[in-house]
């Protein structure tokens, strides 16, 4: 009886720590994604025009890899934030990259009207 107890004991903290973690995966493919964009934004000139934008890019990446490797050292820490501020990274990117695109475009365009 006393065995039962002990097991059935074990069973419910090993459930609880698992649905307190959630079981969610590293955001591997969303950290890969928010570098990718980071030297696509550095490819299209970003760190020239919007040089402000491009340190907050890399801030938020490196803020998703610091999560991450934080999480992985937690039992009781989810991956949650790492996914956020690499998916804001990326997004960050994108945008900044639009604006970049812009300047770019007018800055021609009073060019070639000079």
């Amino acid at each position: 009886m006393k065995v039962l107890r002990v097991t059935c004991l074990i069973l419910s903290i090993a459930v609880f720590g698992v649905s307190f973690t959630g079981c969610t995966k590293r955001p591997v493919q969303e950290i890969a994604d928010a570098k990718a964009a980071m030297k696509a934004a550095k490819d299209n000139c970003v760190e020239y025009f919007l040089p402000k934008d491009y340190e907050e890019i890399g801030d938020l990446l490196s803020e998703a890899e610091k999560r991450d490797q934080e999480a992985q050292k937690s039992m009781f820490t989810g991956y949650k934030k790492a996914r956020v501020a690499a998916l804001q990274s990326r997004q960050k990117a994108k945008a900044s990259m639009v604006k970049a695109a812009d300047i770019i475009r007018r800055s021609k365009n009073d060019t070639e009207r000079a």
